[in-house]
């Protein structure tokens, strides 16, 4: 019996702590609210029924007397509704309702049964099941019969609507004021000045925190992940001014070594008075964020750090061409500090262009903060820039509804993958050397792959990993020549003869399909560079060369198998293809512009909504459009 008691008193014990942490919280959710702007105050209201000249309106008047209230009919309705528009969705916190005090003839029966039976709910549309409904917020609501009551609902809406559905008692309107304390979207902060504390439109208006509504690219509850590629990741780059031996593209990808030595990032010259550094995406690209990583000397960031003095007063611009001076202003610095500016920049800035410039200047005439550097400087050493390759394709993971999206801006995608092959002849003939970015075929060079030549192989493989399934359209190969005439004098252009290509979603050729098979080409007229349409779906794309014993080959065919290639180039759409069926229909009728070489429409003719523009606007005169379509879901 002891034991039990103990259990008892340990249970009501944590229950009590429960609901005293849950009181405390929620007081102080109302009290922050208390000081925020009432976003229901003289908006539009309706309700179900009016008694006399008691309208909806009177609950959003800013008046809490009784003389001014939203009263409804009292002749047993089965359900009552009110609710108000807030013309926007909105970040809403509070709803506090004051009640008429004095009706006649109430009786706490009738209290009872009012809480008991209503609901608050915030909703996107006029309807109610469409929404969320708030909780009562107890360490506020004095008693069960207290005429105020106070409601926690943190979510987005433009509607709040009371409603009451008490079938069996008399269902009455007595609103005499209905308060929504909260902020607008993307604003959180007593007087909703702050943004989020994060990439999202949608926080706690307490603390900043994301809740929802995250920017293009940010996935998850609290907008924590990020999940798109890096669009400028060994793109060519070009500047204003060339530093000489120290210049590389800052697009290498490379995070380990911030130093001007190195060899991984641009400093412009001295003693200019303008200075940018920019990347070419390689066509229009849907951006949503830019980083930029400044050159730290691989040193301490600080004040003491004279790559400070020349990262102060940078801004970014977006452009369609490379002038700088046209484009779109992402972000310039105006009050940083030595103390303050940060060694990368991290920038949302949602638009479409070509080109992203990182740029400073010290105009003389103009006086700067004494802590800029004299002169104008473009110390980068790695642009990132985040987004979708094909602008109005921008869900989770940029995916593209048809292959015919991407026809005219393949990538190379297998640039920089993962390689292997069967054995190397050399250190320098490593498997990785064919998919660098070089493309000259001396073995002499360190860019060329090659296998073994010192024993009688008669299967030789070199594969690259694209990483994920991907949508191939072009493979290109260049092969070993040694800088030598191509011809049948030249031993090399045998290696190459009946090789075969393939894509294959293992490390197996023979769990791929087969896109080539040489049975045709001889020394003499094998490409040093072969162009191959290969339009397959595939993780792995396998070159391979047999030389089989007792196998009678063509002559010229090399006597043993060599997988040397000194580049492949895999061309392809950069992101998922889920080829639709209205990819190859043709434009819906009402569809005013589709997507070039796809049924897929962008923008519907006037009046047309739907993903085929199937669904026509109806148009109600102002006066009844509200009131008919609240009754049309009624009766529904």
């Amino acid at each position: 019996m002891v034991v039990v008691h103990k259990l008892e008193t340990n249970t009501m014990n944590s229950i009590h702590w429960y609901l005293l942490l849950l009181v405390t919280g929620l007081q102080a959710d109302v009290s922050h609210a208390q000081q925020m702007r009432n976003l229901a105050l003289g908006k539009t209201t309706w309700q179900s029924t009016t008694l006399g000249d008691n309208g909806s309106h009177k609950a959003v008047d800013g008046s809490k007397s009784n003389s001014s209230c939203a009263l409804s009919e009292g002749n047993n309705h089965p359900n009552v509704t009110w609710f108000v528009d807030l013309e926007t969705i909105q970040q809403i916190h509070v709803v506090k309702i004051y009640y008429k005090q004095d009706y006649y003839g109430r009786t706490s029966d009738y209290y009872f049964f009012r809480d008991f039976f209503t609901t608050v709910y915030v909703s996107n549309t006029t309807d109610r099941e469409d929404g969320s409904s708030c909780i009562y917020d107890y360490g506020h609501n004095e008693g069960a019969y207290h005429p105020n009551k106070t409601l926690i609902c943190k979510c987005l809406g433009r509607y709040v609507i009371f409603y009451s559905g008490n079938r069996a008692k008399n269902n009455i309107l007595d609103l005499c004021e209905v308060e929504v304390s909260g902020c607008p979207l993307g604003y959180y902060g007593s007087t909703c000045g702050l943004p989020c504390r994060g990439p999202c439109n949608h926080c706690d208006t307490l603390s900043g925190e994301c809740l929802g509504q995250c920017h293009k690219g940010y996935y998850e509850s609290k907008c924590q992940h990020y999940l798109r590629k890096n669009l400028a990741l060994y793109k060519p780059t070009f500047q204003s001014t060339d530093y000489g031996r120290y210049f590389k593209a800052a697009t290498d990808g490379n995070m380990n070594d911030f130093s001007v030595e190195g060899g991984h990032c641009v400093e412009t010259k001295d003693f200019m008075s303008h200075a940018y550094v920019g990347v070419d995406l390689g066509g229009l690209r849907s951006i949503e964020r830019i980083r930029v990583h400044a050159i730290t000397g691989n040193k301490e960031w600080g004040i003491h750090n004279s790559f400070t003095g020349r990262f102060l007063g940078v801004s970014l611009i977006v452009s369609n061409s490379t002038n700088p001076n046209s484009g779109v202003l992402c972000f310039v610095d105006k009050n940083n500090t030595r103390a303050t500016i940060p060694s990368v920049l991290d920038v949302s800035c949602p638009v479409i262009g070509r080109y992203v410039i990182v740029q400073n200047e010290r105009v003389p005439g103009i006086t700067y903060p004494n802590e800029y550097s004299t002169f104008a400087y473009a110390s980068i050493c790695e642009m990132e820039v985040f987004g979708c390759p094909f602008p109005g394709f921008e869900g989770p993971n940029c995916e593209v509804p048809c292959r015919s999206v991407c026809k005219d801006a393949p990538e190379n995608l297998a640039l920089h993958k993962p390689t292997w092959q069967s054995s190397t002849l050399s250190s320098s003939t490593k498997s990785e050397n064919a998919v660098d970015g070089n493309t000259r075929s001396f073995l002499s060079d360190n860019t060329c792959a090659a296998t073994r030549d010192d024993i009688q192989e008669h299967d030789a493989f070199w594969w690259v990993n694209l990483q994920r399934v991907s949508d191939i359209q072009t493979i290109v190969v260049y092969f070993r020549t040694e800088n030598l005439t191509w011809d049948h004098h030249n031993k090399y252009a045998g290696y190459p003869l009946g090789f075969r290509l393939y894509v294959s979603n293992t490390t197996k050729h023979t769990d791929g399909v087969m896109c080539i098979h040489d049975t045709q080409y001889t020394r003499d007229t094998i490409p040093s560079v072969g162009i191959y349409k290969c339009h397959q779906r595939g993780k792995y794309v396998i070159y391979y060369v047999e030389r089989r014993a007792g196998r009678l080959y063509p002559p010229g065919y090399s006597s043993y198998a060599h997988a040397d290639v000194c580049e492949v180039e895999v061309f392809g759409c950069p992101v998922f293809v889920s080829e639709i069926p209205q990819c190859s229909k043709p434009c819906p009728i009402n569809c005013e512009h589709c997507y070039p070489n796809t049924g897929i429409c962008q923008k519907c003719k006037a009046g047309y909504t739907g993903k085929n523009c199937q669904t026509g606007k109806i148009y109600l005169p102002p006066e009844k459009s509200f009131h008919t379509f609240f009754f049309s879901f009624l009766i529904c």
